[in-house]
């Protein structure tokens, strides 16, 4: 058996469906935080006002957003040492054993395996800007809040 076949029996597929399935979850947990963060910033609660001249602004009206953030790569990577022994004496009888080891402290140290690390995973999160259906909406939001103070202070 060689050492690539040794290698496909690897769950190399589960892992990388949970590192997938980790980001997506990551993800999810992002965009939750930036909306409650939009939802404070909007200034529904007159706590999360910011009072000026004597009238309340809401973060968003003042110009700021909330920051989105996306993971824009992902990198799995495994260390592993395959080994393959022979045993048995004729060609008849003989059969084939194998082993894979991930590549630790204690592997590299026994067996003078030479690795900066067992496993090393690394995402990469960049800021985005809000949706632009977000400030869309934002600004609509504004510009009807404007016309009922308008009218407020008219009628």
């Amino acid at each position: 058996m060689s050492v690539g076949s040794q290698l496909k029996a690897l769950p190399i597929g589960e892992l990388v469906a949970s590192l997938a399935k980790g980001i997506a979850q990551a993800q999810v947990e992002l965009d939750e935080a930036s909306m409650q963060i939009a939802r404070l910033m909007s200034g529904l609660d007159a706590e999360d006002r910011v009072l000026i001249r004597g009238r309340a602004y809401s973060l968003l009206e003042m110009g700021l957003t909330p920051t989105f953030y996306h993971f824009s790569e992902a990198t799995l990577e495994l260390k592993v040492s395959v080994s393959m022994t022979l045993h048995g004496g004729g060609s008849n009888e003989s059969r084939v054993s194998h082993s894979v080891s991930s590549v630790d402290a204690g592997f590299a140290g026994k067996f003078q395996y030479s690795s900066e690390g067992s496993s090393v995973v690394r995402t990469r999160l960049v800021p985005l800007p809000p949706p632009p259906v977000f400030l869309e909406r934002v600004e609509r939001m504004q510009a009807d809040e404007r016309e009922f103070r308008d009218q407020l202070t008219t009628g």
